[in-house]
């Protein structure tokens, strides 16, 4: 019974039935490497570039920070492309940040340094994030993971320390310190009036 019903297919417009057959696995095909492509865009990696978007504010210490811990990344994975956009005094890299940020649907703290690998975001200088990411697109890195971390810690010491040095009481709020500059005065006033008077 089946093989008459194959045989009846196959004599009423089986060329007509084929190039549908034909058609529709093309269609799979074409669809299966466009959604490759996309795959592909979404990760970040076309063929073997990995690329690390870095946004940054020039007198922000934690960007300088990291882009001094940068050649040390470029030295554990030397095929990693690193691009830079200050954000903070340019207008139109501000513009590409908001815009990627709103590609990738990243509703998050929006501070610098920002830094995205394809879909993945990591807010902040954070060697362990990135390394993490990148380990699974790039491989070990060349550099052991330790000696990138304990450069990372050196660089946020010597840029934290640096601009707490040239700007000591920039962020803080300047209520705090009149509030304890008041605090002084009045201790003192206390301590240095007379036992009686008190």
């Amino acid at each position: 019974m089946a093989l008459r019903k194959l045989g009846e297919w196959l004599r009423i417009g089986a060329m007509k039935k084929l190039t549908y057959l034909a058609a529709a696995l093309g269609v799979m095909v074409w669809g299966g490497g466009v959604m490759a492509q996309a795959e592909t865009e979404e990760t970040g990696v076309t063929g073997e570039t990995v690329v690390l978007e870095m946004y940054h504010g020039d007198g922000c210490p934690h960007c300088a920070a990291q882009l001094a811990w940068l050649p040390n990344l470029e030295e554990a994975y030397p095929e990693l492309e690193i691009v830079k956009y200050e954000v903070w005094k340019d207008e139109e890299n501000r513009q590409k940040w908001v815009n990627r940020m709103a590609e990738l649907q990243y509703d998050g703290r929006q501070g610098v340094p920002f830094n995205v690998i394809g879909g993945e975001v990591v807010n902040g200088f954070n060697a362990e994030a990135l390394l993490d990411i990148l380990k699974p697109l790039l491989g070990e890195p060349a550099v052991a993971k330790a000696q990138l971390l304990e450069a990372q810690q050196a660089a946020r010491a010597q840029e934290v320390g640096e601009a707490a040095a040239a700007k000591p009481l920039e962020g803080t709020n300047q209520w705090v310190i009149w509030g304890v500059l008041g605090l002084v005065v009045l201790g003192l006033i206390f301590f240095l009036m007379p036992k009686q008077e008190r």
